[in-house]
């Protein structure tokens, strides 16, 4: 778990820890804007391939759980608080 203040780099530690990590990573966050910030601050950091990392919104991923062919190895949640919620309930489930 990481926590820190606003603006200071939350998102940047995220994409050091996916750059090193050796497996398949899904960060999972439960607004639009959130799934745009990580994008923009990984991918900046980051050249992945698709096969590798998956970034989407906690809705996306309940809407479509039963066609979700993307197995990770490690679940990043942005505002892990949100994480007993009922739509990522469906996720742990799967």
């Amino acid at each position: 778990m990481v926590q820190m203040p606003t603006g200071t780099g939350k998102t940047h530690v995220l994409a050091s820890i996916v750059a090193d990590f050796p497996g398949k990573v899904l960060i999972v966050a439960h607004r639009v804007e959130l799934v745009e910030q990580i994008r923009e601050t990984v991918g900046r950091k980051l050249i992945t391939q698709n096969s590798k990392l998956k970034i989407s919104s906690i809705q996306t991923v309940s809407r479509r759980i039963d066609a979700f062919d993307f197995h990770p190895d490690l679940v990043v949640i942005d505002e892990a608080h949100h994480a007993l919620a009922k739509t990522y309930r469906i996720l742990w489930e799967k």
